[in-house]
């Protein structure tokens, strides 16, 4: 009995003295906002480990470092760096966000320049879809959601850039049936889909809101002709095929990621 007393008192004082040494412990100077390093400086560790990290092909855990490092100190070239890698993982549209939000990072004239060679490699790995809204009186009213995720844009014909996949396509208005489907879309090919919304009673536009599965994946549209689904079908084929022959074209010259300084670098003479 006294040995047993004897375990559990040495037990609880273990664990008290190792909760004293864990209270006493110096935060992590990288994650933690209380460390020894200055935002500057763990933003560069940050960075230099994305580097290193992507260098290896483990492309996910490095766009997490940059964006780490943008948090810290938004750069020019940590942006490039995020859409690189964001490309490398087949999110071309966020890529291009990023891009597009460039501007407010006052780049350089060369960040610039190797801004506009990204896009010019994004893009051809997007698809294009067009989406036409009908009838005309409520098109420029109605709301067109991606992915449940509302498309800021306007009018009868409104143009998105997606990356290649299956997309929920929805357009909605007031006082009418929320017309929904499924688009399959690949690399380089461009989709035209019409959705022609119907009025609906108001209890019929609250029936439909509290649906159970609200992305239906029937297309309300009648299948289009057969000479026009073997013309698509042709012209299709030409089109994955440029895409294809563009792909090996570029195969081989992969981005290369950039560096640069960080505010509080000892820049020497000719560091870029």
């Amino acid at each position: 009995m006294i040995a047993a007393l004897g375990l559990v008192c040495g037990s609880v004082s273990g664990a008290v003295a190792q909760d004293a040494v864990d209270a006493t412990a110096e935060p992590d100077p990288i994650t933690e906002p209380g460390g020894a390093m200055s935002n500057d400086a763990r933003a560069r560790v940050f960075f230099d480990r994305g580097l290193h990290l992507a260098s290896e092909d483990r492309h996910t855990e490095a766009l997490e470092l940059f964006r780490q490092s943008m948090q810290l100190v938004p750069r020019a070239s940590t942006a490039l760096n995020l859409a690189i890698e964001l490309q490398r993982l087949g999110r071309g549209r966020e890529a291009l966000a990023v891009l597009d939000a460039l501007p407010e990072l006052s780049p350089s004239d060369q960040d610039r320049a190797d801004e506009r060679t990204l896009r010019a490699r994004i893009l051809p790995s997007l698809a294009t879809l067009i989406v036409r809204i009908g009838p005309t009186d409520i098109a420029e009213a109605a709301e067109l959601t991606v992915d449940g995720e509302v498309v800021p844009s306007e009018g009868r014909e409104r143009t998105v850039l997606l990356d290649p996949g299956s997309h929920r396509i929805a357009v909605a208005a007031t006082g009418h049936l929320t017309e929904r489907r499924s688009v399959t879309l690949l690399a380089g090919t461009s989709a035209d889909e019409r959705f022609e919304l119907r009025s609906a009673a108001p209890d019929a536009v609250a029936a439909q809101a509290h649906e159970a599965d609200p992305t239906p994946e029937v297309i309300l549209e009648e299948p289009p002709p057969r000479r026009l689904w073997i013309a698509g079908v042709v012209a299709g084929v030409v089109v994955v095929a440029a895409v294809i022959v563009t792909a090996v074209l570029l195969a081989g010259r992969d981005p290369q990621l950039y560096g640069g300084t960080f505010p509080g670098d000892d820049v020497q003479p000719g560091s870029p």
